[in-house]
């Protein structure tokens, strides 16, 4: 049977309506990545074995936001907002929960059962250091290397080194005072003249000597920590990404952190030579010669160059910015809370004469309500971040009731826990006044983390911290210019005083420095 003449006649019927073979192919794969975005949005929504936990539609999805707000730099508000939306856990990705209750925290921070999540690696800026380290050996090993230059008898022997930093500190008050027309008041930057001062003090304990930054007015600290905090916030959303990325828009941030590891090997090298000169008459006792000893030691986790070279860098910037903000943080709220200001005050002045310099011991022993004060700063605006990343151990784990399963990621909420509502009553308010009705509050305060894997530099900062406040409390008058955004009489939307924004990058900070860290001094009167 002859069919061509049918075919004819079918034909342009056959073009209009059958459509070409890789349009259909290609129709038929969206089809299918369609119905495969569909399934897995349900399943992720309803059955993923973390959908019936408490978080946003969006967190049950995708972790984007999360990130989103960590190059925002503002995780630690959104941390703090989303405990208050879902509560004691909740989830901020599909396979990551956030927990806020102190005690679920200690858990998670205080076992070794709770391994370090592999975003952690996003703070080894040319290596691992001890912070960023997943490995458990060797995280001891560098915590055996230099925690015995933090314990509080080794510590004792830097007091000469923080008076001197004090010293440096209050020559600088007086001579910008004596340059004032009147001479009785200036205005000046606090948070840059404590990183210049931190710096300072913390260069002697890491690498054995001042560089007079605060004397010299050596801004550049800020912008090492600018430079390093910036690259490896921006390294833990793109990874080995960052560093072309930073080249691109902020070329400036990658001088900066260049510039800080120039100036550390710079140290490292002029110690090397003073060692192999032999001309030192002992050897030094600080954490440069620490991690020196242990370049191929011969032990699993010995040192290598670059390993000390980064440790070093790192030292140097947490233990400045660390204590450099908190202190900057518990003067500003100090201030926005007239009635706390006057209290710190009085108990220190009533104390101490004018003239004496304060030790640590005696602030221990007399100033309780001015250390109440610091770790209230530090419980409201902990400057550690925001969530410190845990992984659930084989077999999986109960918090909170709920069952979370092996290889999920626990973010340990720090600004969730320093505000649960079943541990700290009215936790919006600045109330030093809580940690003298109880002390042991002090437990539930995770500003240092944790457990094995936590700050090793804590005695030093408290240290710093109390004997740098109170002496000048005792020294100088501080008042909040009438110019500022943020006065006592200033409200958020919760009723209480509106403290400076703040950005977080790794570490939390003003976000305007050069506009709200500022206050007008006055030399105490003398009684």
């Amino acid at each position: 049977m002859d069919f061509s003449n049918y075919f004819k006649l079918i034909e342009p019927w056959a073009y209009r309506w059958v459509p070409d073979l890789a349009t259909s192919r290609l129709a038929i794969a969206g089809s299918i990545s369609v119905g495969l975005l569909l399934l897995y949005l349900f399943y992720c929504i309803f059955f993923a074995p973390l959908s019936k936990i408490p978080g946003s539609l969006l967190s049950k999805i995708t972790p984007a936001r999360s990130y989103l707000h960590i190059l925002q730099g503002i995780s630690a508000q959104s941390a703090r907002e989303d405990y208050f939306a879902y509560g004691d856990i909740y989830t901020i990705g599909p396979n990551t929960v956030s927990i806020s209750n102190p005690s679920d925290c200690r858990r998670v921070l205080g076992s070794p059962e709770f391994s370090k999540h592999p975003i952690y690696r996003g703070l080894s800026v040319i290596e691992d250091v001890m912070i960023s380290t997943l490995s458990e050996g060797d995280a001891r090993a560098r915590h055996k290397r230099l925690g015995h230059m933090f314990t509080h008898s080794n510590l004792s022997k830097l007091d000469d080194v923080i008076n001197r930093g004090i010293d440096a500190l209050f020559k600088k008050w007086d001579g910008a005072l004596d340059q004032a027309c009147d001479k009785q008041a200036v205005e000046i930057n606090y948070l840059w003249h404590f990183m210049m001062t931190g710096f300072d003090i913390v260069s002697v304990h890491v690498v054995g000597q001042s560089f007079a930054m605060l004397e010299k007015d050596q801004f550049r600290v800020m912008d090492w920590a600018s430079g390093y905090l910036s690259f490896v916030t921006v390294k833990f959303v793109l990874g080995h990404a960052a560093k072309p990325f930073l080249k691109l828009f902020r070329p400036s941030m990658v001088r900066h952190k260049d510039d800080l590891y120039a100036f550390t090997n710079q140290q490292i090298q002029e110690r090397r030579m003073h060692l192999q000169s032999e001309k030192l008459a002992e050897m030094p006792r600080d954490a440069l010669q620490s991690l020196l000893q242990a370049e191929n030691d011969g032990t699993k986790f010995s040192m290598t160059p670059t390993k000390v070279s980064a440790e070093v860098a790192a030292l140097l910037l947490a233990g400045t910015v660390s204590t450099s903000q908190t202190m900057c943080y518990a003067l500003h709220y100090m201030l926005l809370n007239p009635t706390t200001y006057r209290k710190a005050v009085a108990e220190v002045r009533s104390a101490f004469p004018h003239s004496h310099t304060i030790t640590y011991l005696e602030c221990k022993e007399h100033l309780p309500y001015v250390e109440a004060c610091i770790y209230e700063s530090m419980r409201v605006h902990a400057i550690a971040g925001a969530a410190l990343p845990r992984v659930a151990p084989t077999g999986g784990v109960f918090i909170q009731g709920r069952f979370i399963p092996q290889g999920t990621v626990i973010a340990v909420n720090i600004a969730g826990a320093h505000h649960h509502k079943g541990t700290w009553e009215t936790p919006r308010a600045f109330v030093p006044e809580r940690f003298i009705a109880d002390p042991e509050a002090k437990k539930n305060v995770f500003a240092f983390s944790f457990g094995a894997r936590s700050c090793p530099g804590r005695n030093l900062a408290i240290r710093e911290l109390l004997v740098l406040l109170s002496n000048m409390l005792k020294s100088y008058d501080f008042e909040i210019p009438k110019d500022s955004l943020f006065r006592p009489d200033v409200l958020d939307e919760h009723g209480h005083v509106q403290s400076m924004p703040s950005v977080q990058a790794v570490m939390i900070g003003p976000k305007y420095p050069a506009r709200d860290c500022r206050v007008i001094i006055r030399k105490a009167v003398q009684i």
